[in-house]
């Protein structure tokens, strides 16, 4: 991998990586934000609870708990509030409304807040005008008071009686207007009673009585309860859009590096192309001079040939002088061979198709080579098939030959060449099969290249890497198999029959 190719990667995953992080902070951000709205009604709903109680106190600052409750019982019909709980200032519940589950003022945070899976806690402080928690002013509290049952049946059964509610309300007014003549100058101070009704101690509680109930009936701060089920939901789906968008950008990210991956290897197999484009026509530069120079060559050598045959025919000449004229014309002989071999393996092969039927040239091939057959005692076992194809005569005739003649040179103790061909569907497989000393596997895989031999004084290594050539010129494939009977065997396949 190249370096730039390692800088692109290494920015698209920095990028995405990016990506994800900002999602999560808008993510956070998001939750935060809803959160934030479900606290902020929280404290709505505090503010309502801080006039609702300033509504219910009486002259005095008593609330009645019947009447208490029955108002938060009203204000937790709230499709968002779950309930609602005061506590005095030993955060003690004295009133409550909604859901049995309480939770203990104790165990709220610092912060006042405690989030859960299902809802979320707000613990706030009252105010009744003037701070609870101040110790130079005396707080406008509201004290709460709590009935037995015993007593709540009887106050229901006297509210059934018009006469005693009657009875009721004239006490009640004697109470205020009790109240109104009577001071109390240690209960309240002298600078915050003037022109308004102050929380004072009625005239029949005794002090010790009226902190008592102060301290256990002091409204001192509320507890709510709050679901959460709304903003999770909208938490989850904010959620799962920016996994969406992660997923999105992961997929965009991925495409971009295989296009670029693709862009690199196209321009690197393109660069590739051009310098083997360049090499090749190098090569074939330096082929055409071979073959030019082959070529060239074969004429001096049937001059040397020629005059060497002359001089091993004269009169004069000895039995040595014909011996060494004959080597001439042998060596000559076989360097031709070798030049041709090579001018055929150097020319691109110009295939010309034409109707050809098998077992005549099969029977035309083999006829030049019977005397050399016979002479190592080879036997060509070659079946009539009746099978016509389409190929250059001239070049399958070669490729048959070049097979046929290294089977002969492999044999030299006498042998079985058997020729068959087989159909299948369109096609025609040509096998030529021998049982003769085979091929070593470790030369199994270099039989095709040029120039490669196993006999280096008889062979010029190019009788297969022609029969190649041909083969793969007709588009044709050729293979090598091991024979059952440890011999050679060649395979041609995918020669197109003809049928008619």
């Amino acid at each position: 991998m190249r370096l730039r190719d390692t800088s692109v990667y290494v920015f698209l995953i920095v990028t995405w990586l990016a990506t994800v992080f900002w999602q999560m902070a808008e993510h956070e951000r998001v939750a935060g934000r809803l959160r934030a709205a479900l606290a902020n009604r929280a404290a709505d709903s505090s503010k309502s609870l801080d006039i609702m109680l300033r509504a219910l106190r009486h002259f005095g600052g008593f609330i009645p708990g019947s009447r208490l409750e029955s108002a938060l019982e009203e204000m937790v019909k709230a499709d968002e509030l779950i309930s609602v709980s005061l506590y005095n200032r030993s955060f003690q519940i004295i009133a409550d409304a909604g859901e049995s589950d309480r939770y203990s003022p104790l165990e709220m945070p610092e912060s006042g807040e405690l989030w859960q899976s299902d809802r979320a806690l707000f613990q706030h402080p009252v105010d009744l005008g003037i701070s609870n928690f101040g110790t130079n002013s005396r707080p406008r509290e509201a004290i709460v008071m709590q009935r037995s049952e015993e007593e709540r049946n009887r106050e229901r059964a006297r509210s059934e009686d018009p006469a005693e509610r009657r009875r009721r309300l004239e006490r009640f007014r004697e109470a205020i207007d009790e109240q109104l003549q009577q001071i109390d100058t240690d209960d309240v101070s002298t600078n915050s009673t003037r022109g308004r009704f102050l929380f004072r101690r009625p005239s029949h509680w005794s002090r010790e009585e009226f902190e008592e109930a102060r301290q256990t009936g002091g409204v001192y701060g509320a507890l709510f309860q709050m679901k959460t089920e709304g903003i999770q939901a909208s938490i989850d789906q904010d959620k799962w859009l920016r996994s969406c968008i992660v997923a999105f950008a992961f997929i965009a990210f991925a495409a971009m590096g295989m296009s670029w991956r693709n862009v690199s290897r196209s321009s690197l197999i393109e660069m590739r192309l051009v310098r083997a484009r360049e090499q090749n026509t190098h090569l074939n530069d330096m082929n055409m001079a071979a073959a030019g120079l082959a070529h060239e060559t074969r004429n001096p050598l049937n001059i040397i040939r020629g005059i060497a045959q002359m001089i091993s025919k004269e009169d004069q000449a000895s039995g040595t002088i014909r011996n060494r004229c004959s080597e001439i014309t042998s060596e000559v002989d076989r360097v031709t061979g070798q030049l041709n071999e090579f001018i055929n393996f150097s020319k691109p092969p110009e295939i010309r198709r034409t109707r050809v039927g098998l077992d005549s040239l099969i029977e035309d091939v083999i006829r030049p080579l019977k005397p050399e057959l016979d002479d190592h005692q080879i036997e060509v076992d070659a079946p009539a098939c009746g099978i016509h194809v389409e190929a250059d005569e001239k070049m399958l005739r070669q490729i048959v030959f070049n097979m046929l003649l290294n089977a002969v040179q492999a044999m030299k103790d006498g042998g079985r060449i058997s020729l068959t061909a087989e159909r299948s569907v369109e096609t025609v497989t040509l096998q030529i099969e021998d049982n003769g000393p085979g091929i070593d596997e470790p030369h199994r895989a270099k039989i095709f290249q040029p120039y490669f031999t196993t006999r280096e004084k008889e062979g010029t290594g190019l009788g297969l890497a022609i029969v190649r050539q041909i083969v793969l010129a007709h588009g044709w494939e050729i293979a090598f198999c091991p024979s059952p009977d440890g011999g050679a065997c060649f395979r041609i396949t995918k020669i197109r029959e003809l049928n008619g």
